[in-house]
């Protein structure tokens, strides 16, 4: 969430790595807010499909995870998740900032009879994902968002005991489908095209889930230090 005042009219600055260097990107939205990001893509309007899981995440270091769908068979089924990449976007003129990642996920061969021992956390993932909404101007988005109450159940340093904390996440998710297709394109001019499809159909549901301060004035150009201010207030510790 916002640590200062909002700044109407302002874009999306981009925090290179120099500026994140010992900070940590603060993830989740409020309980409220998680509610209300969720009636706006439940909005009949938009002609969404809604889809719903409860998913047992857990993890054990050096990016492995098992999961379980409850449900179904439930057998745990072991992966590796690996970020590729990693971008910090803050925007001044909206409550909360985002993050852009690109991960590999790798499901492993074997599933499991059961949940191995001695995992580093246990979270419990209720999910509600929107898929292919009507935007705006009709057209169905590529972008699935996922509200998901997560609990994370993880061993408290220095015992045996263990303590669980809720949180709510919003995200906006490209399937492999989509990205696949995108990445196969090889004309240029194609290929920027369907860049800009993508990028300004992510930035049109955000903002319709999260509306941005406006300005009745004319926008003035930003100065560097005002844009180093600006960064001073991201969603970052």
């Amino acid at each position: 969430r916002r640590t200062g005042p909002f700044i109407p009219g302002a874009g999306a600055i981009e925090l290179l790595p120099a500026a994140m260097r010992g900070k940590t990107f603060v993830s989740g939205v409020s309980k409220h807010e998680f509610k209300s990001f969720s009636d706006v893509e439940r909005n009949p309007a938009r002609a969404a499909t809604v889809k719903s899981s409860v998913t047992h995440a857990y993890t054990y270091g050096d990016e492995r995870r098992v999961q379980v769908e409850e449900g179904g068979e439930g057998r745990p089924k072991p992966e590796k998740k690996q970020r590729m990449l990693e971008f910090q976007i803050h925007l001044p003129a909206c409550p909360y900032d985002c993050r852009i990642t690109v991960s590999l996920e790798s499901p492993e061969a074997d599933v499991l009879d059961s949940v191995p021992e001695k995992w580093l956390s246990h979270r419990i993932k209720r999910r509600t994902s929107f898929v292919s909404p009507k935007l705006p101007n009709g057209v169905r988005s590529r972008w699935q968002a996922d509200m998901t109450h997560v609990t994370t159940r993880e061993a408290a340093k220095g015992g045996e005991d263990m303590f669980d904390a809720d949180s709510f996440e919003v995200e906006m998710e490209l399937g492999g489908g989509q990205c696949d297709e995108w990445l196969r394109i090889e004309e240029s001019d194609s290929a920027t095209r369907r860049t800009s499809e993508i990028a300004q159909d992510l930035w049109t549901r955000i903002s319709a889930v999260m509306p941005r301060e406006q300005t009745a004035s004319t926008l003035e150009e930003v100065k560097s230090a005002e844009i180093e201010l600006a960064a001073r207030r991201a969603c970052i510790r």
